[in-house]
């Protein structure tokens, strides 16, 4: 398919065209659902209010991204680099964040409700407000994460690591349903 080489070809030379002509990259509202993405550096680039449903971005650098309100719902997100990300408001409904490097990222407000996030570093995450329900955190690195009001009904914690269950239950919403 022709129309998919271009668009990965485009997008993967974004950071050298922005390091040449030091011009910002905004694909902002840019709309592509089951793009195949993998491996691909767009570290830094504005991807607010893209639309990437069920993208594969498996091992991808977004680094620095701007994702705010990106529609990432389904997207297999496995052993991507968002350290330092601002992904505000986005929505990560079910998708496959695993081994995931989500240090000091910005999700305020987003929306992680049945998302897969075995073994992911979430150290200095900022989760405040954070839909969490019934989201996989097996095996997660929580070390400084702030959960305050972050939704964690359903949610699988087992052997999360750098915060305790007490902790996460004095700042986050849990029940009988969050496992420790």
């Amino acid at each position: 398919m022709r129309l998919a080489t271009d668009v990965y070809a485009a997008l993967a030379s974004v950071p050298m065209l922005t390091t040449i002509y030091d011009i910002p990259s905004d694909f902002s509202q840019v709309r592509l659902p089951k793009a195949l993405l993998s491996r691909v550096n767009l570290s830094g680039v504005s991807l607010t209010e893209a639309n990437l449903t069920n993208a594969y971005l498996r091992r991808a650098n977004l680094s620095g991204a701007y994702m705010i309100y990106t529609n990432l719902s389904g997207a297999d997100l496995i052993d991507v680099n968002l350290t330092g990300a601002y992904l505000a408001g986005a929505d990560l409904t079910s998708a496959y964040l695993n081994y995931a490097n989500l240090t000091k990222v910005n999700l305020i407000e987003a929306n992680l409700k049945k998302a897969s996030l075995r073994y992911a570093n979430l150290a200095a995450a900022n989760l405040r407000g954070a839909q969490l329900t019934d989201a996989n955190l097996t095996d997660a690195n929580l070390t400084g994460a702030n959960l305050t009001g972050a939704n964690l009904i359903g949610a699988n914690l087992a052997r999360v690591r750098g915060i305790t269950p007490d902790k996460i239950r004095e700042v986050a919403i849990t029940d009988s349903t969050t496992k420790f």
